[in-house]
């Protein structure tokens, strides 16, 4: 993967620079201190016998660095998967007939599950997973940046609303499931309209669209700063899938936000160009393996333009209390790729 970042500008519009810099390292320390507090809470551990095999994984799911003499594989407690060291943590864990016991466990499960141990109050995001199944924005007021520095308190205190999922603790059913299907590349269930003057079509925009603006502003999370929590997830995105650009992203009335990003040079880029925003109405996971065969995409000037994007996959970013839809975690690449090379369990779990 390169590390070079990208400008997703073009010449026909106001063409996108992505911003945020280059692909950061997985910083351990950042999880650690993320989740100190925490305590990841299931019912059981995964059983021996459902662990992937060893022989299965040549490489770490998570940071994908092959496995050899000073790279040991091994196993996470939770979800099973195979993975190397730098990828997990010594994590107390609640188990409901054992009581609390330290077990190794992935970086993926910890963003997933880690609860706080204090009383849950909205001055956590909490870690369980969502499903993604019917939610949607609100929209209002200006999308200027003000620049103001917001913490992750103040992101998730607005209505007691939290960007969390609903619990499933307690339940053996693989989180992944929880996510409604992904829509097929080849296959949407809404129509085109080019009755505007570019040659792609228009992103349509949700029935609700006011509404769920005005619930993405009351988390104000636009134009704050990055955060170790965001970029950490941008980069086991990129990592997991293989894809030299990946973003945390939040979509505004007139522009997609990137909160965090990897390979991009710019910080927004304007919603009428916007892949994602095709999710706030859809409400579902997509994958597109080649851009180029794809009616949404093809004539898009990330596809034609210098930026070249040829495979894109998204899962959205869902308010599990109104069920909008207030941004996207999503990967692109410049190749084409097969559909069943795409690990989308990753990328919907950490959305």
């Amino acid at each position: 993967m390169s590390n070079t970042p990208m400008n997703l500008g073009a010449k026909a519009m106001s063409q996108p620079n992505l911003v945020r810099g280059q692909s950061v390292e997985i910083n351990m320390r950042a999880i650690g201190d993320a989740t100190k507090n925490g305590v990841i809470m299931i019912e059981n551990f995964k059983h021996q016998d459902d662990w992937v095999s060893n022989s299965e994984r040549s490489r770490c799911h998570i940071c994908t660095k092959p496995f050899g003499a000073f790279r040991r594989k091994h196993h996470c407690r939770v979800c099973g998967e195979v993975i190397c060291s730098s990828c997990t943590l010594k994590k107390q864990v609640m188990l409901p007939m054992v009581g609390q016991t330290e077990a190794r466990v992935c970086v993926t499960c910890i963003l997933v599950y880690c609860k706080p141990m204090q009383s849950q109050s909205s001055n956590h995001f909490e870690g369980s997973m969502m499903s993604p199944a019917a939610y949607s924005l609100p929209s209002n007021g200006s999308s200027s940046r003000d620049g103001r520095a917001t913490t992750r308190s103040d992101f998730s205190r607005h209505n007691n609303t939290q960007l969390h999922s609903p619990d499933v603790m307690g339940s053996d059913v693989d989180p992944s499931t929880y996510f409604t299907s992904q829509l097929d590349a080849s296959s949407f269930e809404y129509s085109l309209d080019y009755d505007w003057e570019h040659p792609w079509p228009k992103p349509p925009v949700p029935a609700d669209e006011s509404h769920r603006l005005d619930v993405l502003r009351s988390f104000d999370i636009l134009g704050t700063p990055q955060e170790d929590v965001f970029d950490i997830i941008c980069d086991l995105v990129s990592k997991s899938l293989n894809c030299p650009i990946a973003g945390v992203s939040f979509i505004d009335h007139d522009r997609q936000w990137y909160k965090a990003s990897v390979g991009l040079i710019q910080d927004e880029i304007p919603r009428n160009v916007s892949f994602c925003a095709h999710i706030l109405y859809t409400k579902q996971s997509i994958v597109v393996p080649d851009t180029t065969l794809d009616k949404r995409f093809e004539r898009n000037p990330l596809v034609t333009g210098r930026a070249g994007i040829r495979f894109y996959a998204a899962a959205p970013i869902i308010s599990p209390a109104t069920g909008f839809v207030l941004g996207t975690v999503f990967v692109f690449d410049n190749h084409p790729r097969p559909r069943d090379q795409v690990d989308m369990a990753t990328l919907e779990k950490l959305a």
